[in-house]
Formats: C-alpha cells, sequence, structure tokens
C-alpha cells in the first residue's frame, strides 16, 4: 500500500464530508439571548445551511448557537448545538445564508438527527 499523498482539490472542488438533502423547514437558531426564525436551505450530518437574507442583527462567526429543528417528515422535532462557521454576503454585503456546523455531543440531538437524515434518505 502507498503512502503517498493524495494532491488537494483544485480551487472550487467539491469539499463536502457528506450527502445535503434539501428541506422544506425552518429552524430557530439561538444566539445569546436573540432568536431568529430561518428557513433550511440544506442540512446534512455535518451541519444546516440557513437562508439568512433580512435584518437578523449582527451574527458573528465562530459564535456558538443552537438550532431547534422541526421538520415535517415525522421525525421528532430536536435541538442541537453548533457554530457559525461560515458566512455568506450578497454583493451588496448584506448577509445571505449562514453555515452552521454541528459540535453538540448530546445524544438525544444526535439520535434526533439521524432519524431525520433516515426519513430524508428514503
Amino acid at each position: 500500500m502507498s503512502s503517498k499523498r493524495q494532491p488537494p482539490p483544485p480551487p472550487g472542488a467539491e469539499r463536502r464530508q457528506h450527502a445535503r438533502f434539501e428541506l422544506l423547514a425552518q429552524v430557530e437558531l439561538r444566539i445569546g439571548g436573540e432568536v431568529s426564525l430561518l428557513p433550511v436551505v440544506n442540512l446534512s450530518a455535518g451541519g444546516v445551511l440557513v437562508d439568512a437574507s433580512g435584518d437578523h442583527g449582527d451574527l458573528p462567526l465562530g459564535a456558538e448557537v443552537k438550532v431547534f429543528l422541526a421538520a415535517y417528515t415525522g421525525a421528532a422535532p430536536f435541538s442541537i448545538e453548533g457554530k457559525i462557521v461560515r458566512i455568506d454576503r450578497r454583493p451588496d454585503g448584506v448577509v445571505g445564508a449562514l453555515a452552521v456546523m454541528w459540535t453538540s455531543a448530546d445524544a438525544a440531538a444526535q439520535a434526533g438527527l439521524t432519524k431525520l437524515l433516515e426519513r430524508l434518505k428514503r
């Protein structure tokens, strides 16, 4: 077996580790004492991309967040912790989307996410 390292992917190449699922749902995103209700763009085992268009105040990169997710899939609603790892801005500088990476080690949150993803795979 060769120990040769693979070259890095070219710029703009797909780097996702988890399958993404489009989902008609909204999440409650809790940052400190503020709560924003935001639509989901897509969801994966690694995190969620939410549409943050509009005025949602200052959403700092690296902020710890709590996400409450209730989807119309038959999976039970659940809360899971994460952090903002990317902020996509529109050409006018306004926030367009937020990428949240899951950080929760809570077994119930992980079970809720797993159940939801299994339903979405069908």
